[in-house]
């Protein structure tokens, strides 16, 4: 969904879109999953999220650079 529109744009695009570029952005998504496993190791509690690892650091990014209401991202992304 989101990372599908994403991963299609040019390196420029994708720095616009997200604040940094392409190869930083693997970089976090390599610390989540690092992190993702560490905590499989341990108790787990909740619902499994509905969204891919890199839709969820585009998300937070989107969050943290538009600073939407959280009302407004749940609508624009169901």
């Amino acid at each position: 969904m989101l990372w599908d529109r994403t991963q299609r744009l040019r390196n420029d695009l994708v720095r616009r879109k997200t604040g940094m570029e392409q190869s930083t952005f693997l970089l976090m998504l390599e610390e989540l999953n690092v992190a993702e496993a560490q905590a499989r190791d341990q108790d787990r509690r909740g619902k499994e999220s509905k969204f891919s690892p890199e839709e969820r650091v585009l998300i937070l990014l989107k969050y943290y650079r538009e600073y939407p209401t959280i009302f407004s991202l749940g609508t624009e992304l169901g």
